[in-house]
């Protein structure tokens, strides 16, 4: 910071001040001393903290978390006059060094939407939550000018707009053209700060981010509203690292405050309604809670002719390398089959959790050195794992708990026959055909479905029939069922008073 001339970070913080000014309806008057004065006054007149909120990022360049709008709050209920500003600016001053944002300028977008994307904006990594946002904004900044995608400055202290590379990896993931690789956000950058808008999680976001956003859902009077995936880390906990919990705990704030979760599932809106039924006992109401099944295809980038070729052969899994995945029960239930003569590979398809894969990988190799036909692919493009579905007999996915169960739709789209979980949201998609339920805990129960499949021609002719007969849903129709479910269905911000006197 001290490489800086002291003169940037007066003409920031100058223009950070005019810009919350503008917002709430003052003009800038002075110097930006005269400019701060007023801008604080202007804060502690105000009836709600939402100017509050906006005072600390001018003054910080900077989001702060909930605990900083509190303190800013009780100074100025404290003190006016000069007296509010030194204690505003003494209250703030942690918050300035930890974040080194006063080089930054502001920008904020009134009555907008505003999607925190950042890790899909930031690394090369398709699966999953990756897949559905980049489907998902495509389809609405293509048809929404009002949209604006977001990531984070570093430490994860405010939001930012995207480089062109960025914004390509999200709303073009499949052009031969775009950037590939690794890229650095420039060390300064903008911020954006949304105002009378809605702004929409579509990712998990990290922990201190979760922190500034539970800030702004409940301070801010933006609309907030989430993408509810799933409620894993603590309603699983046994089943994940334990720092997972501890991260989610954080999210669970932002959720606590967010206007409205958007389920990918029954299930997972099921799974964010039992806790929001539980916030009563703290007197606070919660969003409203709905769901949004996901699509059932393919993204484009890996569209390809299913040419009805089957060389029976092919065992599918795809998914992450996790314990909740329940992978060693399909490779325990394949050794059975190959011990009893079956002929088939096995591919897994998916990256891995660090805690996981060492032992996971292991057992494999052992399995690989029996002979055993197992290929894990932990980098599999989009077109190479439409291969894959067109290839496989069966797709194998006898998860533990899921919020959805991507891969299970995804393979139903191909006409892939499918065996997977018979309870929450996997059991959901698989009732429109296509499936073999089993029990996940049971290894008996996947054992004799997937011998099933591998034996049976005619069992897997009429499940690919039912797959052919399901109803279609494509990214299309979720992205905008999507918006309806969190924009259009919430009343717009009401317009802020500053207060000014």
């Amino acid at each position: 910071m001290s490489a800086v001339p002291s003169s940037v970070f007066t003409q920031a913080t100058t223009q950070r001040i005019d810009a919350a000014l503008a917002a709430l309806g003052e003009a800038p008057v002075g110097g930006v001393a005269e400019r701060l004065s007023r801008l604080v006054e202007v804060a502690r007149r105000a009836e709600s903290a939402e100017a509050v909120w906006l005072l600390i990022i001018a003054v910080c360049g900077a989001f702060p978390r909930q605990d900083d709008v509190r303190a800013v709050r009780r100074v100025l209920d404290l003190a006016e006059g000069p007296q509010a500003v030194r204690g505003v600016l003494a209250t703030l001053r942690p918050l300035i060094i930890e974040c080194g944002g006063l080089e930054r300028r502001m920008q904020i977008l009134d009555r907008a939407v505003v999607v925190d994307v950042d890790f899909s904006a930031t690394h090369e990594h398709n699966t999953g939550i990756q897949r559905v946002v980049r489907e998902t904004m495509a389809s609405w900044v293509a048809a929404r000018a009002e949209v604006h995608l977001a990531a984070w400055t570093p430490a994860s202290s405010a939001l930012r707009a995207l480089s062109t590379a960025e914004r390509e990896r999200v709303v073009d993931w499949g052009s031969a053209t775009r950037f590939r690789g690794s890229e650095s956000s420039a060390a300064v950058s903008d911020i954006v700060v949304p105002w009378r808008s809605d702004v929409v999680i579509v990712e998990v976001p990290s922990a201190a981010s979760s922190e500034r956003l539970a800030a702004l859902a409940e301070f801010s009077g933006n609309r907030v509203h989430l993408v509810g995936y799933d409620t894993i880390p603590i309603v699983s906990a046994d089943m994940l690292h334990p720092r997972e919990a501890e991260k989610f705990a954080s999210y669970l704030t932002l959720v606590k405050h967010s206007t409205s979760v958007v389920g990918i599932s029954e299930s997972a809106a099921q799974e964010f309604a039992g806790y929001i039924s539980a916030l009563g006992s703290q007197g606070v109401t919660g969003p409203r809670v709905s769901a949004c099944a996901l699509p059932a295809e393919l993204t484009a980038a890996s569209d390809v002719v299913d040419d009805g070729t089957d060389d029976g052969a092919l065992v599918l899994s795809v998914g992450s390398h996790e314990a909740r995945k329940n992978h060693r029960a399909l490779l325990f239930a394949a050794e059975v089959l190959w011990r009893e003569g079956f002929a088939f590979e096995l591919v897994l398809v998916g990256r891995g959790s660090a805690e996981y894969i060492g032992a996971f990988d292991a057992e494999i190799a052992r399995m690989v050195a029996r002979g055993r036909p197992i290929t894990v692919r932990r980098d599999a493009a989009d077109d190479e794992l439409a291969a894959f579905y067109r290839r496989a007999r069966v797709m194998v996915f006898p998860s533990l708990h899921e919020g959805y169960g991507l891969p299970v739709a995804e393979a139903l789209s191909r006409a892939t026959p499918v065996i997977t979980t018979a309870y929450g949201s996997t059991a959901e998609i698989a009732r429109d055909g296509g499936c073999l339920v089993i029990d996940p805990r049971n290894d008996d129960s996947l054992i004799d479905a997937l011998r099933s499949v591998l034996a049976d021609d005619a069992l897997v002719d009429r499940l690919r029939s039912e797959a052919r007969r399901r109803p279609e849903r494509t990214w299309k129709q979720y992205a905008d069922e999507l918006w309806a479910a969190m924009i259009d269905a919430s009343p717009a911000p009401a317009t802020t008073s500053g207060g000014a006197a």
